[in-house]
């Protein structure tokens, strides 16, 4: 089996996702680490799932916004 872990990114900031009520969505609290910076998140979380595949939902343009592309680039920067 292969897990692909998830981060939703709203307003360059990675979010909690509540039952689809983007409205809701603050930024990500969690015992994995104590920020909600994107790349550190990502870094964090590929880690644990000992994995270099991260699924990214750009919540932004998801609503018809314009995409994060700075925090796309960096995250496809990082390694």
């Amino acid at each position: 089996m292969r897990i692909i872990p998830v981060i939703d990114l709203q307003g360059g900031e990675v979010v909690r996702a509540v039952r689809g009520e983007r409205d809701r969505y603050r930024p990500i609290v969690s015992a994995l680490c104590r920020s909600a910076d994107p790349l550190v998140v990502a870094r964090r979380l590929c880690e644990h799932c000992a994995t270099d595949v991260l699924y990214v939902a750009d919540l932004n343009a998801l609503r018809g916004g314009a995409p994060q592309h700075e925090v796309l680039a960096a995250l496809l920067a990082d390694d």
